[in-house]
């Protein structure tokens, strides 16, 4: 135990300071436990390593740069769009240093009229694209600057009426084919051959409506012309920048509005995004169609994406222009670092206008500050990048060695937890597997791991299981043989008052028909259901399996609860009576209470084995699941139609009719103390202002 302990503290001492760094900014991942992301700190991944200027780096300083490209060979360009060339920069001993300038020119010597060179792209020969928006055009030049030709407006019959071609930002594959993205374009990229004809678009996106333009859709037609042009519409989101990976795949980042997938996409050679996830990208996540945006710091603000910078390894790195952050995540989405930030200090950034990757190092333009700012990985996401790529390639349990060291640095990081689970699970350790799927909060991977453990342990159990089976079945053959040769049918029968209840819940014609008649409803039992409603409700809440469990612990209120059944129960039983009597029923309200109360024991029963069965389904088992819970929700609603049918002496149709009026009053009755509540808590609130003010002036 020494032996360990003394192992660790020197780990421990041995870590590099920077790993451990916080940096000149906030740097912090999600936290998932409590069923939704909430930020926290956590060791910085990325911290700055040189800020480099025009001036810095041995020429003049930078004037509006627009972008940058890390070249097949390393060399880094600087499109300095104020200056009207490019700079090359190469990486020498940790440092950027300045290899040589370019100014475009044609063969003759004259100069290219860049206007507003805003997208660079360098090809593995040196071969130069340069998207001009001014000058609609993109220049092509080889690897001394020589202009050696342009790709201008497209002609073509599929191109919208007016279309304003102005490039942004320009890519070629390793095929051939160039991609133009040009601003204001909502049908997507513009796709080109090598010989720079126009082939057609590349990544548009279809939209969905929503119910609100449907309905205005459907008005459409009654509607003036005026009234028309007004109407909302529904266009796809254009695409604000984009990039190449080296297997050709384009990732491209958009706006925060409404479409149907994320902010980022990886878009294959059809088109179609297969970067699947159902989180936002950036500081947001989202629910549906509707995106949320959370900074640590201050609060709930929109975001904008502007660039994206995918590496080597297939990390990839996106700029939020909001909050001049770069958060980076692995090819799977999964977020492991944000740095930079709004700020004066190294690291920092005022206005940021382009992202690119220099092997594991991260570079960002800042066109307000002019200049480059080199940021490198620290020991710990050296570690957790050394770990994403073996867990990438299945080699899962070499990957656990790194992420038990990142686990040191962070507890609660998603990906390490998942990593941890998927190298206890290639050990047969599937009880350890569930317990780090928790830590990070995937349900999926907690969902195949409790198959694999059900699977061994059934296994292992098998006699068991199989004496517990032929036990259960002679106990309920001999319970039946039984109850065939008595024929009990009364409740005295088979063991007094407290057994009746549950002989309701098995013949509710002829048990509320007895209890009606014989006037044997117990209030006490009745109670007792309800408070057994009240529990069961909490151990469901607190007790289904993790994988079915979507509540946050933090959240859990006993008073809510407490409303919510016997709250809810208390509102049905006096509405209900209530509109009986109105409808000439015959029940009193004890009877009402005492026959609502036992049409809900079904329910009660049920929810027990409810929960302990979601211990043993999986999600692929959910159907299962959803079954029992249904059977416990319709049998306790047949019965509560039965009881009060038998409760008020009405038909069936009565019954029905009295149970919806009860459902609207309760709605009523809900709002009434709402109400009430709200005015109480203001009228509180008034009079200790009040009381304040006056102990002030005292």
């Amino acid at each position: 135990m020494l032996r360990r302990v003394l192992c660790f503290a020197a780990v421990l001492f041995l870590l590099p300071a920077a790993a451990l760094a916080e940096g000149p900014y906030f740097s912090y991942t999600f936290d998932w436990t409590g069923g939704a992301p909430a930020s926290v700190q956590t060791a910085a991944g990325y911290l700055p390593d040189g800020v480099y200027t025009g001036s810095i780096l041995g020429t003049d300083n930078f004037s509006s740069p627009t972008d940058l490209f890390t070249a097949p060979d390393g060399r880094i360009y600087v499109l300095d769009a104020g200056n009207r060339r490019l700079v090359v920069l190469r990486e020498e001993v940790y440092k950027l240093v300045l290899e040589r300038e370019i100014i475009p020119v044609y063969p003759d010597g004259v100069i290219v009229p860049l206007e507003d060179p805003q997208g660079l792209f360098v090809t593995g020969d040196g071969t130069i694209y340069i998207a001009d928006t001014v000058a609609k055009t993109v220049w092509i030049l080889d690897a001394g600057g020589v202009w050696t030709g342009q790709i201008d407006t497209p002609v073509s019959d599929i191109l919208v009426t007016g279309f304003d071609y102005r490039p942004a930002n320009v890519l070629k594959d390793s095929s051939g084919i160039i991609y133009v993205l040009s601003t204001g374009s909502y049908a997507g990229a513009l796709i080109f051959a090598s010989n720079g004809d126009f082939l057609g678009y590349f990544g548009s996106e279809t939209v969905r409506p929503s119910f609100l333009q449907v309905v205005q859709r459907m008005w459409s037609i009654f509607m003036s012309e005026r009234q028309r042009e007004r109407m909302t519409t529904n266009v796809p989101t254009t695409i604000n920048n984009f990039d190449l990976d080296d297997r050709d795949f384009v990732y491209t980042v958009r706006d925060n509005v409404v479409s149907d997938r994320g902010q980022l996409r990886k878009l294959n050679a059809m088109g179609r995004n297969v970067l699947r996830s159902n989180w936002g990208h950036g500081d947001t996540y989202s629910f549906g169609d509707v995106i949320h945006h959370i900074d640590p710091q201050r609060g709930w603000i929109s975001t904008n994406l502007i660039d994206v910078s995918v590496d080597d390894h297939g990390f990839i790195n996106v700029l939020d222009y909001t909050r001049s952050r770069v958060f980076q995540y692995d090819g799977q989405c999964n977020l492991l670092f944000v740095f930079g930030g709004a700020d004066n200090k190294q690291g920092t950034f005022r206005n940021v206008k382009a992202i690119e990757s220099l092997g594991d190092a991260v570079l960002v333009l800042d066109d307000e500050f002019n200049t480059i700012t080199l940021f490198r990985p620290t020991r710990y996401a050296q570690i957790v990048r050394s770990a994403v790529m073996l867990h990438g390639e299945g080699r899962y349990q070499e990957a656990a060695v790194l992420w038990e060291e990142v686990l040191r640095y962070d507890i609660t990081l998603q990906i390490a937890n998942v990593g941890m689970g998927r190298a206890m699970m290639q050990l047969g350790d599937y009880q350890e597997a569930m317990r780090y799927f928790k830590l990070a909060h995937s349900r999926a991977g907690y969902s195949d791991a409790l198959y694999f453990f059900r699977a061994e342990w059934s296994r292992e159990h098998f006699v068991l299981l199989s004496l517990i089976f032929l036990g259960i079945v002679i106990a309920l053959s001999a319970l039946v043989i039984i109850r065939g040769k008595r024929k009990v049918d009364h409740y005295a029968s088979i063991g007094g008052k407290w057994k009746f209840p549950f002989y309701c819940m098995f013949h509710p014609f002829k048990g509320y028909a007895d209890m009606k008649q014989e006037k044997k409803g117990s209030v006490l039992y009745a109670n007792v259901i309800v408070g057994a409603f009240f529990v069961v409700s909490v151990i469901v809440w607190w007790g289904t399996a993790f994988h079915y469990n979507f509540n946050d612990p933090e959240s859990f209120n006993v008073f809510f609860h407490f409303g919510s059944t016997a709250g809810l129960f208390a509102a049905w039983a006096i509405t209900n009576w209530a509109v009986g009597a109105i409808m000439d029923g015959e029940s009193t309200f004890k009877e009402t209470w005492c026959f609502s109360a036992y049409a809900i024991l079904p329910y009660v029963v049920v929810s027990i084995p409810t929960v302990l069965l979601s211990y043993i389904f999986t999600f692929e088992e959910y159907s299962f699941y959803a079954m029992a819970q249904g059977l416990g929700i319709a049998w306790s609603v047949l019965s509560m139609v039965a009881a009060m049918r038998e409760a008020h002496q009405f038909n069936l149709k009565k019954t029905v009719l009295t149970s919806g009026m009860t459902l609207f009053g309760m709605i009523l009755v809900v709002a009434v103390v709402a109400i009430t509540y709200s005015m109480l808590t203001q009228l509180f609130s008034f009079i200790t202002a009040i009381i304040n003010e006056l102990a002030l002036r005292a």
